[in-house]
């Protein structure tokens, strides 16, 4: 069961995303790394981390795009979809979207979707930084892009840009050196 769960993920993605080949990348290589962190680390259930970190960025299609904020936009197409909790969770709350959903007009959706933390969080979240469409990044530089994303949205408030950028820091640390002590 687990193999089919990504295999869907890997069907859905090719299927709604093959016009974008900047998001299925992305996709893929955030999957590759959810892979690696999860079995390295023998987290349970790597296949959740796998296939939300393949679709993590569905909600990015035009056709899905309802609120203009990703993370929920992709959250709720899953829900739609009949996709497991689990993974509605982590592709909704990915990179501490429940800080600065209700400054993009998405917050009430996003109350209605449970979420993960610990370690699955953290791996997803870390999986989404370290892999960017053509390289592999360092947790420092996927931070720089989202601060860099995240200045040109004038809606979100200094305080929570910085709040959220030091909490993915921290998650992102906390994956790397659990990985470097492997």
């Amino acid at each position: 069961m687990p193999e089919q769960l990504v295999r869907y993920a890997n069907e859905l993605a090719t299927l709604t995303m093959s016009d974008h080949p900047e998001l299925l990348e992305a996709g893929e290589r955030a999957a590759e790394q959810a892979r690696l962190s999860a079995t390295t680390l023998a987290r349970p259930r790597p296949d959740m981390l796998i296939a939300a970190a393949r679709l993590h960025g569905v909600g990015h299609l035009p056709d899905v795009m309802k609120t203009g904020f990703a993370p929920v936009d992709g959250a709720v197409y899953l829900l739609g979809l009949g996709w497991p909790d689990p993974v509605v969770s982590l592709v909704g709350h990915q990179l501490q979207a429940r800080m600065v959903a209700r400054y993009l007009g998405a917050g009430p959706q996003l109350s209605l979707i449970a979420r993960i933390q610990g370690w699955p969080a953290d791996i997803l979240d870390f999986s989404i930084l370290t892999t960017g469409v053509g390289a592999v990044r360092t947790v420092s530089q996927g931070l720089d892009a989202l601060r860099r994303q995240q200045e040109a949205d004038k809606r979100i408030p200094f305080r929570v840009q910085d709040q959220r950028l030091a909490r993915l820091s921290r998650a992102g640390r906390r994956v790397d050196e659990a990985l470097t002590v492997q």
